[in-house]
Formats: C-alpha cells, structure tokens, sequence
C-alpha cells in the first residue's frame, strides 16, 4: 500500500497523513524560488502564469514552432526578434520598458535583467515578509502576468495597448491588494492619504476656493506617481464632497444632460460659492417696511386721535416747551435737534409702501409727511 510494505505498517508505532504523504510523492528537493510564488500576496492568476514562467513552461511561439505548429516566430510585442521565454522576459524593448517603470515606481533604480538574473535577484531580496519584499513579489507577479496577456491579446485578437498603460494598470491592481504599513516609504502612504481625504466632506467654515486647490494638489501627487484617476470620476468625487448646504446645488449639476470638463466644474462651483455668499450679505441687511393697503388720504385722516377735533369748543390743545430741546413754538416731531440726533445714531432708513387702486408710491428713505395733502409723490433717484 503506497509503497509500505506488512513488515513496515507493523513496526509503525503511529500514523499520520504527512508521513503517507511523503511516502507517497517521494523526496524532493525544494526548489529556491518557492518563497516568490509560494509567499505572493497577488491575484491567483498572477501566481499562477508566475509559477509557469519560473518553471519555463510558458507556450511561446519559438515552442509551438517547435512542435510545428506555427511557422512565424517574431515578437509580437517588439516585432524584431524571435520570440522564447528569456527574450519575452525581459529582454523585450516593450516589456523591459514597462518592468523598469514598475522598479523604478517601487525606488529601485536599476536596468532590467534577463528572466534567469531576475529570478535571482528576486530570491535574494524579496523573500522576507516586509512591506517592500511584499509589494515586489506581487508586482513581479503581476507585471509577467500582464506582459503574457498583452502577448495574447495581439496575436489572437490584434489588440494593444502601450508600455505606460500597461504600468499603470499594474500599479493600480496591485495597490488595491496591498496595504502597507506606515514605516514603509514608498507612494502607498501617500495615495493611502489621498483616499483618506476625499472620506471627509467639505466644510462650510473654509473656503471653497482652498478647499478646491487642495483637492487638485492631491490628484497631481497621484499623478506624479503614475496613478491617474478618470476625469469623470475625479469630477463626481468633488461633486459629492461639498457641504450639505449644497444639496440642491449637487442634485441640480447631477441631472443636467452637458459634458462639463473639469475647469468649467470648478468654474461653476465658484460661481456658485460666490453667490450663495452675496445671498447671505443681502440677508443680513435689516430694513423697515411699513405698508399700507388700500388705504387712501381721507381715510388716514379719519384714524387720527379722537381726542382732536377743530371743531370742539371743549378740546383744549396743550401749549409748552418743545421735549428735544426745551424751546416753545413748535412740537417734538418738528424739532430739528431731533432729526440731527436720529442721523448721528445711524438709525436704518425706513421704507413706506402705500398701494391704492390707481398708484402705488414707494419711498426707500426717510420721508416726513405732510398731513393735510391730497396727492404726493417722491422721486428717491431710482430707476
């Protein structure tokens, strides 16, 4: 059974499954690149193409032509030379370019090797479990697995896409599987700032214009590090972070059916900013209206005091000094000390409205009214 024969299952003093196992698959000797594929925190699909070409199993078209099954053998990535594993990578203009910018995304200032040197280098240098070891493990990964793919994609179905396209996919697909920690120094820090940020919903305590630029400062570090968001997306992230105060205002730019670009977004949103501000200065201006309806000069007349009338020998009209300013010969209302006082207090101008059947007056100043008038009019100087 298995390769154990009676005399050993009886001198067995206990079982287990590792040991049948072993028995079973027999001795072998670990292979060096185990810990790079083994130990990838990368998609299963990265590992996997990975562990192929570690192994160079990879069907290239110098294989297949081998085996006669297709008679041209040129790169389809460069179109110069026969394409076999060492060349795809990376001695492949187009793949070397795309694996120096991952490296040199990572701070790795260095030229890409062969596949055999690479492999290499990766088993000296990134078979801890560091941040770095990790994030170099899954871009190896993920960077052979897209080179492969792109390969595919031109020969079966002429499709392409370029060297930086192809890093920045990479960089994006591998940031969103890897979290790293805060002591390490490359860019994830920085973009895991940037997701932080645009968490917070803007405020209405700071100035939109600042809290604008600042928005625009992170996509620019972004993009310094080969990490480009869709316009459209950047675009409705800004749209969705304004203040509460903004609902109307974000439900109304959603809806409307026009393509704007981001300039005209940022344009329009400080147009409005701006004039949400001059709405609340009109606010704050306090102005005294009096209004009378329906009432005409007649009719005025007849609400005055009862106590008064011409006509009454018994009514008897009191005669003393002025209250302002003391002085006999005129009443307070009349007094000029008053109307000086009441400027210099800075009381706010009053406004009378008066709306009749055929006229409508309206005096946007102090007025004194004259009783005992049939018709007036006052021209204030607006149009």
């Amino acid at each position: 059974m298995a390769g154990y024969d009676e005399a050993d299952v009886l001198g067995m003093r206990s079982f287990s499954i590792k040991m049948l196992y072993s028995k079973l698959r027999g001795v072998m000797p670990k292979v060096d690149w185990r810990r790079i594929v083994c130990n990838n925190q990368g998609a299963p699909k990265w590992n996997f193409i990975l562990y192929v070409a570690v192994s160079r199993r990879l069907l290239t078209i110098t294989r297949l032509a081998k085996w006669g099954m297709i008679t041209e053998v040129k790169c389809p990535l460069c179109e110069r030379v026969d394409e076999d594993i060492d060349h795809l990578l990376f001695e492949c203009s187009f793949s070397a370019t795309m694996w120096e910018k991952v490296l040199a995304w990572q701070g790795i200032q260095r030229r890409a090797m062969p596949w055999q040197q690479e492999v290499f280098w990766a088993i000296c240098h990134a078979k801890g479990k560091t941040g770095r070891a990790e994030v170099y493990r899954m871009a190896l990964a993920s960077s052979v697995y897209h080179i492969w793919q792109e390969r595919n994609w031109r020969v079966f179905q002429k499709r392409s896409r370029s060297a930086v396209e192809l890093t920045r996919l990479i960089i994006q697909e591998v940031h969103c599987r890897r979290v790293v920690d805060a002591d390490s120094s490359c860019w994830f820090v920085r973009a895991a700032v940037f997701f932080v940020h645009i968490c917070y919903l803007m405020s209405d305590m700071k100035k939109m214009k600042v809290q604008i630029n600042e928005y625009q400062k992170l996509l620019e570090d972004l993009k310094a590090e080969m990490i480009t968001l869709l316009e459209k997306f950047a675009d409705g992230v800004l749209i969705e972070k304004l203040p509460d105060s903004w609902n109307d205002y974000k439900n109304t730019i959603k809806y409307k059916q026009i393509n704007f670009t981001s300039e005209e977004i940022v344009t329009h949103i400080l147009i409005e900013d701006t004039n949400i501000k001059e709405s609340f200065k009109a606010k704050g201006i306090v102005i005294r209206t009096n209004l009378v309806q329906g009432l005409s000069i007649s009719k005025r007349d007849d609400n005055k005091s009862k106590g008064y009338n011409p006509n009454n020998p018994n009514f008897k009209k009191t005669k003393g000094p002025c209250f302002v300013c003391e002085k006999s010969g005129h009443h307070t209302s009349q007094c000029r000390k008053k109307v000086n006082n009441d400027k210099e207090k800075g009381y706010p101008p009053q406004a009378i409205l008066v709306e009749g059947d055929n006229i409508i007056a309206a005096v946007i100043s102090q007025a004194n009214i004259i009783a005992h008038v049939n018709k007036w009019l006052v021209d204030c100087g607006a149009t």
